[in-house]
Formats: structure tokens, C-alpha cells, sequence
């Protein structure tokens, strides 16, 4: 009787072990996650990474279609969903999502496998529960920027009126929403030009501050820390123009320089040829380039500004003052209309002043 209970047992499990192995290999499609975040914050980006299996006959399909279904109060940021291949019918990807204001849930994630436009297979993945909390709620600091690591890499300021700063900040931030930075003390700001390649981002993004200030203070949160980062910017105000005055001196630039060598070789050319044949129209010609080149070595004339005279950045009445001179200074002259002088500095900037006091 021992002997019976124990095959009637063995068999029993037997049984079993066979019939989940036989629907073990019978399943040709899994799929999971490999990795998520616990916590998400208020408008962060995150990534998962999910794994799939795939058994199936490759003859029977010839792409794998992503797609989702049920989110709320969450954004996908990949608008296409690319599968890795490994080792072992081994396929990985990740997606990345930005979580909304209010508490979010993920989408059922899709994967298909389709011959031309035939589904061949399919399994979803039910979403996962993740933590979500606001952060920073009250802090007049918090930039609303949540990244792993953020570093300012250059910060460039120039005069925009006469009681106004423009700044200009280059940040870079690693898994981050730096699409989202926003500084609350200051009225006027944007993003001037923005790059992302998935893991890290990186801005150009310009304030409007007034001219007393001397720094600007902004809080990032770090959800590895767990914590607020501070960040300055300095404001050092260079003597420098705003964009529309990146001029440079005619007599320097590449243009004139080519225009130079090629009145030189003209005239060598036909000098050459009036050498040979004495061809007296060559000759004519060789002279006339050779003018022509000695007109562009002609220096800039000169001027010397006295203390108090106003440099401007745009030959307009209204036109922001650009600095005022303080000592005698030798500037050259680029170009004059029926009011303002067109002068160039020795430290190579470029401004305007009023044809009349030039006079003085």
C-alpha cells in the first residue's frame, strides 16, 4: 500500500512537470520589465527597460510593432519604439516617459509581431506601479529641473538696454526635463535652442535681468540624492555687443582677403602676358588691378574720442548706449552716414557714435 501512494504520487507530478513543459516550449512570445524607477516626480523624464523573448520562426515575420494603450497623465517621448537583438532570440528596449502634474499610470505595452501587415503574434505587458510625488512645491528657487546631474558650462552676458542685462546660459543635464527650466524671479526668459540625445540634454537659455544684479540663483532636484541642488550663475558684464554688432573690421575679414589675392594674381597675370607679347591693353589692365589692390591697403583713417562721448550699438537716436568713454581713445573709422561714425575699438568692438561730437 506504501509502495502504491508513493507512484500514485509520482505520476501525479510527473504529469504535471510534462504538462507545464509542454506549455512552457509551447509559448513562443514573453515579454518583461528589466528595470524601472520606484519614485517619479512632477514632470521628470524616466526610462524602462523591458525585455522580450522571441521563439518564433523568423521566416513567419519581418518587423516588431510597439504600441500602447491606457496611459493617463503620463507622455511618450519615443515616437519609435526600436528592438535590440542579442544572443538567444534575445530582444531589449527602452522607453522613455515624462509624468504629468497629476498621478499617472503607465500604458499596457503592446508587442506584435507582423508579416507585411499581418499580425502574426502578440503579448502585452500589464503597467507597473510607481510611486509619484510632488517636490519642491514651495520653494521660490526650484527651477522645476529634476536630473540625475546638471553642470553650466558657459554663461555669456552683454548690455540689452541701459538698465538691462541679457544672460545667456549653456546647461547641460543628464536624464533630465530641461525643456521645463524656468527661474520664477525673472519676467523675461526663454530657451534660445535646445539638443537632446535621450540620456543627456542641453540649452541655450537667455534671461533678461537688470543690471545691478550680480548673480542668479536656481534650485534642481537630484532624485538619486534625494535632494535639492543649488546652482549660480555669475553675471560679469563684458564689454561686448549684442548680436546684431558681431561686426569685424572690413580690412580683416576673409572676403577682403580673397579679394586682395585675387586683384594680386589679375595683376600678375597680366603683367606676365605684357612681358611676353607687349600687348599694351595688358598692360593697361595690370595698372588698373594693381590700383584697385593698392585702394584696399589703404589703412582706416582715425579718430580720437575724448572722455564722455557716447558709443552706441545702432546708429538710431533711441539706440542703447553701449559704453561711454572715459579716456582718450584711438578708434578707426568703418563707415559713415548722414548722423553716426561707425568706429572700431583696439580691443576689436565695433560701435556707433554721433557724427557731431566726433567734431569736438
Amino acid at each position: 500500500m506504501y509502495k502504491f501512494f508513493i507512484s500514485v504520487i509520482f505520476i501525479f507530478f510527473y504529469n504535471i512537470t510534462i504538462l507545464n513543459a509542454q506549455d512552457i516550449s509551447s509559448k513562443e512570445l514573453y515579454i518583461k520589465y528589466l528595470s524601472y524607477p520606484k519614485i517619479v516626480y512632477t514632470q521628470q523624464r524616466f526610462k524602462v527597460n523591458i525585455e522580450a523573448i522571441i521563439l518564433t520562426n523568423p521566416d513567419k515575420y519581418n518587423s516588431l510593432i510597439t504600441t500602447f494603450e491606457g496611459e493617463k497623465n503620463i507622455i511618450i517621448l519615443d515616437d519609435n519604439i526600436v528592438w535590440q537583438k542579442h544572443l538567444n532570440n534575445r530582444y531589449t528596449t527602452q522607453i522613455h516617459f515624462k509624468a504629468q502634474d497629476k498621478q499617472f499610470v503607465l500604458p499596457t505595452i503592446k508587442l506584435s509581431l507582423y508579416n507585411d501587415e499581418d499580425e502574426v503574434k502578440s503579448i502585452s505587458l500589464p503597467p507597473v506601479d510607481i510611486i509619484f510625488r510632488k517636490v519642491a512645491i514651495k520653494q521660490e528657487r526650484f527651477s522645476k529641473i529634476i536630473a540625475d546631474d546638471l553642470m553650466v558650462k558657459n554663461v555669456k552676458v552683454s548690455q540689452y538696454d541701459n538698465k538691462m542685462l541679457m544672460v545667456v546660459a549653456n546647461i547641460r543635464a543628464k536624464n533630465s526635463n530641461l525643456e521645463e527650466f524656468h527661474i520664477n524671479t525673472i519676467e523675461d526668459q526663454g530657451i534660445k535652442d535646445i539638443q537632446d540625445d535621450g540620456e543627456f540634454q542641453e540649452i541655450f537659455y537667455y534671461m533678461i535681468v537688470p543690471n545691478h544684479l550680480k548673480n542668479i540663483n536656481f534650485d534642481y532636484y537630484n532624485p538619486t540624492t534625494e535632494s535639492l541642488t543649488n546652482v549660480v550663475l555669475p553675471i560679469n558684464l563684458e564689454e561686448d555687443l549684442i548680436s546684431t554688432q558681431f561686426d569685424i573690421n572690413p580690412h580683416d575679414n576673409d572676403f577682403i582677403f580673397y579679394k586682395k589675392m585675387f586683384y594680386l594674381m589679375l595683376f600678375l597675370i597680366f603683367l606676365l602676358v605684357f612681358v611676353r607679347t607687349k600687348y599694351k591693353l595688358s598692360l593697361l589692365l595690370a595698372l588698373i588691378f594693381l590700383v584697385l589692390l593698392g585702394l584696399l591697403m589703404i589703412p582706416n583713417k582715425t579718430i580720437n574720442l575724448k572722455p564722455g562721448i557716447n558709443v552706441y550699438v545702432l546708429p538710431t537716436k533711441t539706440s542703447t548706449i553701449f559704453r561711454i568713454i572715459k579716456k582718450d581713445t584711438k578708434v578707426e573709422i568703418l563707415y559713415q552716414n548722414k548722423n553716426f561714425i561707425k568706429v572700431l575699438f583696439p580691443n576689436k568692438n565695433i560701435g556707433w557714435i554721433k557724427k557731431d561730437v566726433s567734431k569736438s
